[in-house]
């Protein structure tokens, strides 16, 4: 519903469990600044987690390795 009643250039999706850096929107835009033929992008786990547990960090860690080895084109 949200997507439906957006009326600017940049949609931003950010899952409820996700938390960003403060810059998030400032980095996307100028991406898609620096960039105006990207249709998209997609954001990538943090390399250092807040989440001291060894399970958040494994999880944080195998989502970041296997976003950094997809196809930068796809």
């Amino acid at each position: 519903m949200g997507a439906r009643q957006a009326t600017g250039d940049v949609l931003l999706f950010i899952d409820a469990d996700v938390t960003v850096h403060a810059d998030v929107v400032e980095r996307v835009v100028s991406r898609f600044e620096l960039e105006p033929e990207l249709d998209g992008l997609i954001g990538t786990y943090d390399n250092a987690p807040a989440d001291p547990a060894s399970f958040s960090q494994f999880k944080n860690l195998m989502h970041a390795f296997v976003h950094c080895q997809g196809k930068p084109d796809a």
